[in-house]
């Protein structure tokens, strides 16, 4: 029977697939309403998954600053127990999806290459959907409950990501190799800015630059990348190549070319080596 939405029953009583607070019916609910965090109540007041301690809203309240054991005070100073980020890491279990709850992840030295170690005592935990990252140091709820993230540098480009997608980078992309010519018409190979994400290139014609690569990029689903994207996050076919053909080069003349890379983030490689058009 579909009724009226009654706010924290657990049930969604309107039928319309959404409960209790998530349910526009309850905005004006009195407990639904969303106010600052009040650090030391127990009670998570702006709903973004972290309580008194382990919301950064509380990072500076003096309730929440941590303490340390003063080994000269005749007390004994105990071993501490594992840090939750430690006890957190070894959790392995999957989720109800099968994924794994927390990765130790970090690129190899060298292409198949073993993982590398990550430094778990400067982790910060973050709901998988999006929120307010806090240090694993200043969190004091369900860990495994969320995303972990190696470091603050990866939480800041974690908190961009999830609002609008732009994350900040100022690192150029790799720069197009192996330039030349294929029956008349100039190509490249290109490997991926993992960062940010290949946008495209920029032909230059003995010093001037000339085209960009796409004329007219586009993306409904964020930063307009090279390869496009559908909603499945892949490139729609055919795939576009990495290719370019002088609509009006001057007859008679050895024209030089050379390929720029731009990312996402509005960086450029440097430009690649010349080739010679035959």
């Amino acid at each position: 029977v579909v009724g009226p939405e009654i706010c924290g029953n657990s049930l969604d009583d309107d039928g319309n697939g959404r409960i209790d607070c998530a349910d526009g019916a309850c905005a004006a609910d009195a407990s639904c309403l969303v106010g600052p965090e009040i650090c030391g109540n127990s009670i998570d007041d702006d709903r973004n998954g972290f309580t008194d301690c382990g919301d950064v809203a509380c990072s500076s309240d003096p309730s929440c600053a941590p303490s340390s054991e003063i080994c000269d005070d005749l007390v004994r100073c105990e071993p501490l127990e594992p840090s939750l980020v430690e006890r957190a890491s070894r959790r392995r279990e999957p989720d109800e999806r099968g994924e794994p709850l927390l990765r130790r992840a970090g690129l190899p030295e060298e292409p198949d290459g073993p993982l590398r170690p990550m430094a778990i005592e400067k982790a910060w935990f973050a709901p998988i959907e999006g929120g307010t990252p806090v240090p694993a140091e200043r969190f004091s709820g369900d860990a495994l409950s969320l995303g972990w993230l190696p470091d603050e540098a990866t939480a800041r480009r974690f908190t961009a990501y999830v609002k609008d997608t732009r994350v900040a980078d100022d690192s150029p992309p790799p720069g197009p190799t192996r330039v030349r010519f294929e029956n008349g018409t100039l190509v490249w190979d290109a490997v991926a800015d993992l960062e940010s994400g290949l946008a495209g290139f920029v032909i230059e014609r003995d010093g001037m630059r000339i085209a960009p690569l796409p004329d007219n990029p586009q993306n409904p689903f964020g930063r307009p990348v090279f390869q496009r994207l559908q909603y499945s996050d892949t490139p729609p076919l055919p795939l576009a190549g990495f290719e370019f053909v002088d609509p009006a080069p001057q007859a008679g003349k050895a024209h030089r070319y050379r390929v720029i890379a731009l990312n996402t983030a509005g960086g450029e490689s440097v430009p690649s080596a010349e080739a010679s058009a035959p």
